[in-house]
């Protein structure tokens, strides 16, 4: 059975808070301990296109997010899934690699 085994005691709660962001980190060891927990993140938006003051005064521009799932996407698909299964209007090398799968999955054995 696992043993219950606490590693903050009196003498470093200090040092652990400090570790772990809670307060500022004091010494080289707590600041290494910190950056290995809450590695660097990288950001895609430059400093440039932020603008802060719309931010703050909440005038940004808000774009709504269209969680629905349309049914032209089904339409669509439509044509893929006959296509692949009649082998028409697909190139060569498509149903090339489609029959090489379909005999390597264990399908139809009557093409050998």
């Amino acid at each position: 059975m696992a043993k219950n085994k606490i590693n903050i005691t009196l003498e470093n709660i200090t040092e652990w808070l400090c570790s772990t962001g809670y307060l500022f980190p004091r010494t080289q060891i707590e600041l290494s301990r910190l950056n290995k927990l809450y590695p660097e993140v990288k950001r895609d938006t430059k400093d440039e296109q932020v603008d802060p003051f719309k931010i703050l005064e909440n005038s940004r521009e808000r774009k709504p997010i269209n969680l629905e799932t349309s049914a032209n996407r089904k339409e669509d698909y439509s044509d893929l899934r006959m296509a692949a299964r009649k082998s028409e209007g697909l190139p060569k090398h498509i149903v090339e690699k489609m029959k090489k799968k379909h005999k390597n999955n264990g399908g139809d054995k009557s093409e050998n």
